[in-house]
């Protein structure tokens, strides 16, 4: 099957989109830097604790708190994620 439309217009857009969501995110930071890192889950419904888990970002937020600011041991950091 070939693909459609025009491929380079398409590349170009995805080329676009990763630093144009990167300067969102950097303006968010700066926004809400005395907000903290975000919602605590434990305090989330069942249901949106477990669609968080889902999120991939979730983990990796987790992981970027605990070795960055706190320096867990990758055991216990590990541990948590089961």
């Amino acid at each position: 099957m070939t693909p459609r439309g025009a491929l380079l217009l398409m590349a170009l857009g995805a080329a676009l989109f990763v630093p144009a969501a990167q300067l969102l995110g950097a303006l968010a930071l700066v926004v809400m830097r005395d907000m903290g890192p975000g919602f605590p889950r434990e305090a989330m419904a069942p249901l949106a604790e477990a669609w968080g888990a889902l999120i991939p970002g979730t983990s990796y937020m987790q992981l970027r708190s605990d070795q960055s600011l706190r320096a867990t041991p990758v055991e216990t950091w590990a541990l948590s994620l089961l």
